[in-house]
């Protein structure tokens, strides 16, 4: 689980305010979550050593920064 601010939201990726790009899942679809949203991701990483988002909702997290 990773937490983070939303920066920008693509169809296939989004990116964090610390710009760590997170590639969305096959099949993934977002509603349209709003930049500065706080985020909290459920990922893996992909043989090519990406962050794959498996689930991403909206976090209260203090962690999310």
């Amino acid at each position: 689980m990773m937490y983070g601010i939303l920066k920008e939201q693509h169809a296939d990726h989004i990116v964090l305010s610390e710009h760590t790009r997170v590639r969305l899942a096959d099949g993934l679809k977002l509603t349209q979550l709003g930049v500065g949203a706080r985020i909290a991701i459920t990922y893996h990483r992909n043989p090519d050593g990406e962050i794959v988002a498996e689930t991403v909702t909206f976090s209260a997290s203090p962690q999310a920064a």
